[in-house]
């Protein structure tokens, strides 16, 4: 994998683009074990304004909106509906500056992997993500050796011994690793080695991790390139493949924590049907031990309690006002007064909080209008079906991670994912460019 940027990088938007991915797979890691102040996540901040510089260049020529199509369109009309939530509910604007970094920091960088990337920088990119995994693998093998708890060996996701909060970045890691490797051998773009390596490490890591949901989610991916892909010999050979690989997960998954207290407060196993609906919250039990709410009761109890006037219902109580920020002076306060609820731990809640009925369906609709751009290239393509499906499979897969954690807005998540959403507007604006050449 070889990289090559104009000597003056800082004049390149790719160069900005592949920092922030690097970045993110290992800032966690460098605070971890070099003590360095979690402020240089900072510089998420600095390289998505100098993205926002070269995005206001495209405008300029009157060429963002061609480029970037139903994305940019979305992501102007939630802009929109974040500044008219502010109007009506009037609050600090330290916190509303707040809440717009955080909710469009990574759709800057969303919509500069479309005007600025090619294929040939997705396959850089995805390969290097590979390669993430197995170096993960060797940190989360060291930590879990060296006595780190439950949810904090999680490779360089995590910020130290007993301090949960990386396991969404992993996952979603994971995940689109994945799903490109089994496409990329079904393709024939990869041989079988790097399909069996990716998933191995994938258990593995998700068994030493504690990341149940990989479990799940590897089942619906079976399922999604059962569908998207066509029948034939090898086919039936991967889902074999998976399926053993997937007995051994959790084979060692037991092995690992086989005590029924990892499982359910009931002391029975994860994968049995009463564990699970406790995992997802159908019994309505709380999340962990501090929180009343849960997946399943979040969203109504945000939409009856938060939410009173019809103008919140739409809108919510403005963008950034349920969010968790150190600083007081980006804070609101509320988090602070309902922070034994939870909601604040799953995006769909959360977002409701802050930006209403209208602003989580403009989330929603990103995630299905890069869904129908898949279809789309799939149409215009002659090759690249790998990058197509593994970006309609990932896509929804991360739908479903919209109710599961804040994997939208979390930096050691969001940028994996706005840059496998990506991967079909890319592909048409290459396309395109080809065909006036």
């Amino acid at each position: 994998m070889k990289l090559v940027f104009d000597r003056k990088f800082y004049n390149n938007p790719r160069f900005w683009i592949f920092f922030i991915i690097i970045f993110n797979c290992v800032y966690k890691g460098i605070i971890n074990y070099l003590k360095i102040s979690d402020a240089i996540n900072y510089l998420n901040d600095f390289a998505c304004i100098i993205l926002f510089i070269f995005i206001l260049q495209k405008q300029k020529n009157n060429r963002l909106l061609g480029m970037t199509r139903s994305a940019g369109l979305l992501v102007l009309l939630l802009l929109i509906t974040s500044f008219f939530s502010f109007i009506i509910n009037l609050y600090s604007p330290m916190v509303f500056v707040w809440g717009i970094r955080t909710l469009f920091k990574f759709l800057i960088f969303f919509l500069a992997c479309i005007c600025y990337c090619d294929e040939k920088l997705i396959k850089k990119i995805l390969d290097f993500l590979f390669y993430m995994l197995l170096i993960n693998a060797f940190f989360v093998t060291i930590q879990y050796i060296s006595g780190y708890s439950l949810d904090s060996a999680i490779g360089l996701f995590s910020s130290g011994n007993k301090i949960a909060g990386g396991s969404a970045g992993m996952n979603v890691l994971m995940c689109i690793v994945t799903v490109y490797a089994i496409l990329s051998y079904l393709n024939k773009d990869k041989l079988l080695y790097f399909m069996i390596i990716s998933l191995v490490l994938c258990i593995y890591i998700s068994a030493l991790a504690e990341i149940k949901v990989y479990y799940f989610e590897l089942v619906m991916i079976v399922v999604l390139v059962a569908i998207v892909t066509k029948m034939s010999l090898k086919k039936i050979i991967v889902i074999f493949i998976i399926g053993i690989v997937l007995l051994y997960g959790i084979n060692l998954y037991n092995q690992y924590y086989g005590s029924g207290y990892y499982y359910t407060s009931r002391g029975v196993s994860f994968f049995s049907l009463e564990a699970i609906s406790e995992y997802i919250g159908l019994d309505g039990s709380s999340y962990g031990r501090f929180n009343s709410l849960n997946r399943v009761t979040a969203v109504p109890y945000v939409w009856d309690n938060f939410l009173i006037t019809l103008p919140n219902k739409l809108f919510g109580l403005g963008v950034g006002y349920g969010d968790s920020v150190s600083s007081s002076l980006f804070s609101s306060g509320f988090l602070s007064n309902n922070s034994g609820l939870g909601y604040q731990f799953w995006t769909v809640s959360l977002e409701l909080t802050n930006i209403g009925l209208i602003g989580l369906l403009l989330c929603f609709s990103l995630f299905i209008a890069v869904y129908v751009e898949n279809i789309r290239a799939k149409k215009m393509m002659v090759r690249s079906n790998t990058l197509i499906q593994t970006s309609q499979i990932c896509t929804l897969i991360f739908i479903i991670l919209m109710f599961y954690n804040q994997s939208f807005i979390l930096d050691i998540a969001a940028p994996f994912m706005f840059f496998v959403m990506s991967i079909p507007y890319i592909l048409i604006n290459e396309k395109k460019r080809f065909r006036r050449n």
